[in-house]
């Protein structure tokens, strides 16, 4: 009989993360190779309402590509990881490693969102957002506000106001408020992925960009 130390690992288990980590970066790389070349259609004029087909797998870095409804090209958001065991870790915890990315289609508007894991953000969801536009930057914090027999989720600083976030499961919409007016919402097509979500900015205070992210941001958010 062989005896095994504390802390041993079978071999056998060794090669099936190692199988597994090779399947799972593989597939990775075949679904988000290439890069996407995106032209401007139509006249140029975005209006109040856009679309993107959200990517089927919650770990793919492939772009999703934002279009308003007369299909101008309006910009991307995609994740990112800093290294392959962040995604081998997404794998089990698809919550836990958390960064957007997102630009306009001119260039002249990048989104970054970076999910903080610090021992407090284990019992509250929080994301360190930064906007970067022409001559402006601007920096603030998404909260979770999840509670019991709520539909709000969370709320962030833009622009000097409070933004309300909530979601109506039923009507699969997440509504956006100012001052108790709404200002934005979004909807989507269906329950599972790949579902084109629909953007509707209403009076166009809050960029497509933006949005976009909030609804990546709620895909991974947990209470």
């Amino acid at each position: 009989m062989v005896a095994y130390g504390v802390g041993y690992v079978p071999e056998w288990f060794l090669w099936i993360a190692c199988i597994i980590f090779i399947l799972f970066i593989g597939i990775t790389y075949w679904l988000t190779r290439g890069k996407v070349e995106t032209t401007a259609k139509g006249n140029g004029e975005i209006g109040n309402k856009a679309f993107y087909t959200e990517n089927p797998i919650l770990a793919m870095t492939k772009r999703v590509e934002i279009f308003d409804m007369k299909t101008n090209y309006v910009g991307y958001v995609k994740r990112g990881f800093d290294n392959p065991f962040q995604m081998l870790t997404t794998m089990f915890l698809p919550n836990y490693f958390v960064d957007l990315y997102g630009e306009d289609a001119n260039g002249n508007l990048k989104i970054k969102i970076h999910k903080l894991r610090e021992k407090k953000d284990l019992l509250q969801n929080r994301w360190e957002v930064q906007i970067i536009s022409k001559n402006c930057e601007e920096n603030f914090m998404i909260k979770g506000d999840k509670k019991l027999l709520s539909s709000k989720v969370l709320s962030f600083p833009y622009k000097n106001e409070i933004i309300n976030v909530s979601k109506n499961v039923s009507e699969r919409t997440i509504n956006f408020h100012k001052n108790g007016q709404q200002i934005s919402y979004i909807s989507s097509n269906g329950k599972l992925p790949p579902r084109d979500i629909f953007m509707d900015t209403q009076d166009g205070e809050l960029p497509f960009l933006l949005l976009a992210c909030i609804y990546e941001v709620i895909k991974f958010y947990r209470t």
